[in-house]
């Protein structure tokens, strides 16, 4: 697979790496192999960077520790943080934050706002809000008046059939919607917001082909865009003829991610 890449020898190399169906599944911590590998990357002398629509919160919930102080940006670029530090970020106009909600109040979709260090959610009947609910408590806010002193960065609307109605209210109000292919839900985050941006304080010195970015969903889009080296799981369309190689999701899925990265290093 190697060969449909560009591989420059003996150069620092730059691996960015998505989460969420890319190297997480299911919301379970980093598989041990997958975490050697990453390991096998620093080893050899080069720099890794996550790129995940994840809060910071929720990025310490699936991946190892040594990992907390990574370059990383959150937020699917909204926050570029370095050694657990905010650097950049973009947040959303609190008076935008409010429309948000007032509309998700009035149609009862279900919703949750994330700021850095905490999210708040509504309670509404029947709905699950997964696995914040069932170990995260301890960073939840409970009342949404707390919650907007702060900066807000993401707001994740758990009602695919709300899209047409924020489509129309992100073009008015400087929004950006992240979907998320694989579920019915989608993210509203700051317009211009996007992880090629949020990993640029890290790979200015990196010529093209010299960054290998790995990712799943359309919040990868303007990184497969910008790099040529870039790698597919599973198989999104709108990134399938961006991608120079494509992995699917199998049980062999791991050992070519493994051989590939191999092949690279």
């Amino acid at each position: 697979m190697s060969q449909q890449l560009k591989i420059n020898k003996d150069t620092k190399k730059c691996f960015v790496f998505d989460l969420d169906g890319t190297i997480i599944f299911n919301n379970q911590i980093l598989r041990t192999n997958i975490e050697e590998l990453l390991k096998k990357i620093m080893e050899k002398g080069h720099v890794l960077i996550f790129a995940t629509g994840r809060p910071y919160k929720d990025f310490k919930t699936v991946m190892p520790e040594w990992t907390y102080n990574m370059p990383m940006c959150l937020f699917s670029g909204a926050v570029t943080v370095n050694n657990g530090e905010i650097i950049a970020s973009n947040p959303i106009d609190k008076n935008i934050v409010e429309g948000i909600i007032d509309i998700c109040h009035k149609a009862n979709y279900p919703f949750i706002v994330d700021n850095f260090y905490k999210y708040y959610h509504p309670e509404i009947d029947g709905v699950k809000f997964g696995f914040i609910d069932a170990g995260c408590n301890k960073y939840r806010e409970y009342k949404i008046s707390n919650i907007l002193k702060s900066d807000i960065y993401k707001v994740l609307i758990l009602e695919i059939r709300a899209l047409g109605i924020f489509e129309d209210y992100a073009l008015k109000n400087d929004l950006a919607i992240k979907l998320h292919s694989y579920d019915d839900c989608f993210d509203l985050v700051a317009v211009y917001v996007n992880k090629y941006l949020g990993i640029l304080p890290f790979i200015r010195n990196f010529v093209d082909h010299d960054v290998f970015v790995f990712g799943n969903d359309l919040n990868d889009y303007e990184l497969f865009t910008h790099f040529s080296n870039s790698i597919l799981l599973g198989d999104l369309p709108q990134l399938r003829d961006l991608a120079k190689i494509q992995i699917n999701y199998d049980e062999h899925m791991d050992e070519k991610l493994i051989a590939l990265i191999n092949s690279i290093i």
